[in-house]
């Protein structure tokens, strides 16, 4: 047992390391409160840090409230998934921290999770104590509690690096260490490696049967290339792209384990290849024994050397973490903060980010409050924000600007959700689009036509299907609330179909104007459902269009499940909007010419959209759709948004039907685009990448897996630019969400992208270069 009360933790903050092994499932530490004399405890509360099913887990119970945030959670269940490899057998080191930012989680030196709300142990009771371990199952064998947060870099300092089981020694193992690994079945193996310059490759690893090569590992001017093979030649074979030819030393990992192989370099995740073969799947029964006989390092089986050397590595029996693999690497690490999550001011779950930055420097964090469940509409759903005046290092309280009647109804609640903001950099002015739904209405079930008259006011219906205006009732009650639910003497309701309001905040986002219906506008009678693509618009800033504002939408006709998309365009501020030409609109698909109102095409749909202008003046425009190449869409207008050309399926930007984002970053350059998605099914949706284009996206010259494990939807803006053309101290913010969990933001250098990481830029390795 170790003791703490609340003068150990005199400002709200504090950090609890455990290093443990793993037997089984079970705690590694409980806080709770003190125990009455027959040891049995007294009250409720606890925190709990835990092994479930080979990954962490974080529960608190009945904490008393945050007197610094009335939104903290005083129940908590983080199933941190992702956080996996905690095997029988294994070693390894867990943190937590918290204080004003919340809550962050870290595996083996970096983080793995975060929470909204501070969960400091005072919070179970003024005093009490950390129960270490759990019998058979969870040995603590060393234990730290510190009143400051330590911050990520001290973190992943203090975690001691993973030891191999075998150590490289030579260029080939011993027949002694090869029998060791001959018959795993999972497992990792890490080899710091360079070459001596642009262009040479080689082989890295390898493995044999009988002289015949079954595994290679190789380098070369376009990548990472690895190649597993049985004795019938079935395997895989799969290709990272990048550019590690600098002549600095590198960190490369692969690690088989959960059904994939899994590669990494310098401790960032560059491929993820489901199908799992390791040693003891390269041979078969015609070798009298399953397994391998030869294990080489800086050459393949037959000898020839790579271009290079490797200095050091290692082969592992257990697969590694991710923490554990990017501590050899000596990773530099970001850091993740949460701004909305389950349990957040009562609420089920947050949904759909949204991130701009100012003018005057402020970032805004939107999100749907989804507070009965993490569905879509029909729900009930708010649109909720949080602001940083400081780059992110710290955020204002949550604000709720548009709160829609029916919190008690549930899945039959109004909602506000999917919304879309632009800065118009000329007045300051912060201009938001969103979607409004009645209560129960929502994608897939609102009614075909308009639901406001043509002067844009809401449209209202009784029972009998009578209808009036809003502006004609004098006291029409709460008109976006279910008939089901409602006041049984309401008779007025809105019309059941789906609507786009626009609010705008002068004040740096502080106070919002009341909603403004634009259906009138820009919604057809044919069209079902139509809203706006969540994430953010852009303003023109070149050419004859400048000071235009483009938010994208996308809308159904005769069938729900097939979309057309394009802009929104106002000349004047936001005051008023008008539809362009649709992305798809009068194109011929599959020997058919697009009618958005007609159109049944998975091919032909476009959905959720994301924009950014070139350095020319054209806007490109990049896609969610159904196409059968699997990749984003992107189509180029040269006039401001107003029609599309040049429609063309990335084949560098896998698509999963999940929302994209892009933005154009001066700061790397003339014409450079960070593009973000969701890019590889795990089979959840997942895998969050950036990657850099410095052409305006029509290539892709650099990448980063931020999130390698469960991520969707995601918004960019720079969080603070220390120079005005220069990115080194500057941020990106990727406001990310975990789809049934929360919203959170990770903080990346924009030096990632500028000394470009898989283009062969050994971070934290320059000391150690050599000469050929």
């Amino acid at each position: 047992m170790a003791p703490w009360q609340t003068t150990d933790f005199p400002h709200g903050a504090g950090t609890v390391i455990a290093e443990f092994s793993v037997r089984a499932d079970g705690p590694i530490w409980r806080a709770q409160v003190p125990a009455t004399a027959d040891g049995i405890p007294t009250a409720a509360p606890y925190l709990c840090l835990a092994v479930r099913d080979g990954h962490l887990t974080l529960t608190a119970r009945s904490l008393s409230p945050d007197p610094a945030d009335p939104n903290a959670q005083s129940h908590v269940s983080l199933d941190i998934e992702d956080a996996f490899g905690l095997d029988p057998g294994t070693i390894h080191e867990a943190a937590l921290t918290f204080g004003a930012f919340g809550t962050r989680i870290y595996l083996d030196g970096y983080q793995c999770f975060a929470c909204a709300g501070n969960l400091n142990p005072s919070r179970v009771h003024p005093s009490g104590a950390f129960d270490l371990g759990s019998p058979n199952a969870i040995a603590c064998n060393a234990f730290l509690v510190d009143p400051v947060d330590w911050d990520a870099v001290r973190i992943a300092e203090h975690a001691a690096a993973a030891k191999p089981d075998i150590v490289f020694a030579s260029d080939r193992l011993s027949p002694r260490d090869t029998d060791r690994i001959a018959l795993a079945d999972a497992g990792s193996v890490h080899a710091r490696f360079r070459l001596r310059g642009r262009g040479q490759h080689g082989t890295i690893l390898a493995a044999g049967v009988d002289g015949s090569e079954r595994m290679t590992v190789a380098i070369g001017a376009g990548g990472l290339t690895l190649a597993m093979r049985d004795e019938s030649g079935a395997g895989i074979a799969c290709h990272a792209p990048g550019h590690w030819d600098d002549g600095g030393w590198h960190d490369l990992a692969v690690r088989s384990s959960r059904g994939a192989v899994d590669l990494f370099m310098d401790g960032v995740s560059v491929l993820h290849q489901p199908g799992q073969m390791w040693f003891a799947d390269l041979a078969g029964p015609r070798h009298g024994r399953k397994g391998i006989d030869a294990f080489t390092v800086g050459r393949n089986i037959a000898g020839v050397r790579l271009m290079g050397e490797v200095s050091r590595g290692g082969l592992y029996v257990h697969a590694l973490t991710d923490g554990q693999i990017a501590r050899l690497a000596h990773t530099p690490p970001m850091v993740t903060t949460a701004l909305f999550d389950a349990g957040y001011a009562g609420s089920a779950s947050y949904r759909i980010p949204s991130l701009i930055r100012t003018v005057r420097g402020t970032l805004i964090a939107g999100a749907d409050q989804r507070t009965a469940i993490s569905n879509d509409a029909p729900n009930h759903i708010n649109f909720v924000i949080r602001r940083s005046t400081d780059g992110g290092r710290n955020w204002m309280p949550m604000q709720t600007v548009i709160d829609m009647p029916g919190r008690e109804d549930g899945l039959d609640g109004a909602s506000a959700l999917d919304s879309c903001s632009v800065v118009d950099r000329s007045i300051g002015r912060i201009t938001v689009l969103i979607d409004l739904n009645p209560g129960g209405i929502g994608l897939t079930n609102c009614e075909r036509g308009i639901g406001v008259n043509r002067d844009g006011v809401l449209r209202l219906r009784d029972a009998q299907g009578n209808e009036t205006t809003l502006d004609a009732v004098a006291d029409a009650g709460d008109v976006w609330r279910s008939p089901m639910h409602a006041d049984p003497s309401q008779r007025w309701h809105a019309v059941p179909t789906c609507y786009i309001a626009q609010i705008h905040s002068d004040d740096d986002g502080e106070t919002w104007s009341p909603p403004f219906l634009i259906d009138a506008m820009v919604k057809e009678e044919w069209m079902h459902f139509m809203g706006v693509c969540p994430g953010t618009g852009i303003q023109l800033d070149k050419g004859p269009y400048a000071g235009r504002l483009l938010m994208p939408f996308y809308c159904s006709g005769q069938s729900r499940a097939h979309y057309s998309g394009g802009a929104l365009i106002s000349d004047d501020g936001g005051e008023t909007w008008r539809r362009g030409r649709m992305i798809n609109e009068g194109r011929e698909i599959n020997g058919t010419v697009v009618d958005p109102a007609t159109m049944r095409d998975d091919d032909a749909t476009t959905s959720e959209t994301t924009f950014v202008q070139r350095a020319d003046g054209d806007v490109v425009a990049f896609f969610r759709n159904q196409h059968a190449s699997g990749r984003v869409g992107k189509a180029v207008s040269h006039d401001g948004g107003d029609t599309w050309d040049e429609l063309e399926f990335d084949p560098a930007l896998p698509e999963i039907f999940s929302q994209p984002n892009a933005l154009a970053v001066p700061q790397l350059g003339t014409d450079a685009v960070l593009f973000a998605n969701a890019s590889q099914m795990m089979p959840y949706r997942g895998r969050g990448m950036v990657r850099l284009s410095e052409d305006g996206g029509r290539t892709w010259t650099g990448s980063l897996c931020v999130h390698p494990h469960h991520h969707v939807y995601q918004c960019m803006a720079i969080c603070e630019t220390t120079h005005d053309v220069e990115c080194e101290g500057s941020q990106l913010g990727l406001l990310w969400e975990i789809e049934t969990t929360g919203v959170y933001i990770t903080h990346i250098p924009l030096a990632w992208f500028s000394h470009g990481h898989d283009k062969g830029v050994a971070a934290n390795h320059t000391d150690d270069k050599e000469s050929s």
